[in-house]
């Protein structure tokens, strides 16, 4: 996805909307791709800011994930704002901050978008506060049902005091 800037880098305004409503793949910092549903919605304002051009934006959009408790699907929405500088390819420098390359009259806001869903979305989700997660000898998903398994646990240092007690 790609805005041409052209007619806005011309003029004498300074300041400018976007939005737009799209599908691209994202991946998560682990690079595993993100199950999107629906489109990814990003609205921005662009500024004049002395000599430069500052970008301004909301990022969101929903995805199917599983809780890292009990492994159940679970719909997350992410929303983030985003605040760039938007620099030419050639001139980028090393700074902190993200950077939306300009060239050839165009911004490349795809790169933007990835790198943002990289760093900002959460790798582990839980599906509620209360989730009991999976029983750690049989498997089952204790929010839905409960097992028989004995849930005791003993240090093994101190097994052998266990044994004097019966």
């Amino acid at each position: 996805m790609r805005y041409n800037l052209e007619t806005f880098i011309k003029s004498e305004e300074i300041q400018t909307s976007l939005h737009s409503e799209f599908q691209l793949p994202l991946e998560n910092a682990y690079g595993s791709v993100l199950r999107v549903q629906g489109p990814i919605v990003m609205t921005a304002e662009l500024y004049r800011v002395e000599d430069e051009i500052v970008f301004y934006g909301k990022l969101s959009f929903t995805s199917v994930e599983e809780c890292t408790r009990c492994l159940d699907s679970l719909q997350v929405e992410f929303k983030t704002d985003v605040q760039a500088k938007i620099v030419v390819e050639d001139l980028m420098d090393d700074s902190e901050e993200y950077c939306l390359f300009y060239q050839d009259g165009e911004l490349a806001i795809e790169e933007l978008i990835q790198e943002v869903v990289r760093v900002e979305y959460p790798l582990q989700h839980i599906c509620e506060l209360e989730c009991k997660g999976l029983c750690p000898r049989c498997g089952i998903n204790l929010n839905h049902e409960s097992c028989e398994c004995e849930n005791e646990e003993i240090d093994p240092r101190l097994e052998k005091l266990k044994n004097l007690l019966k």
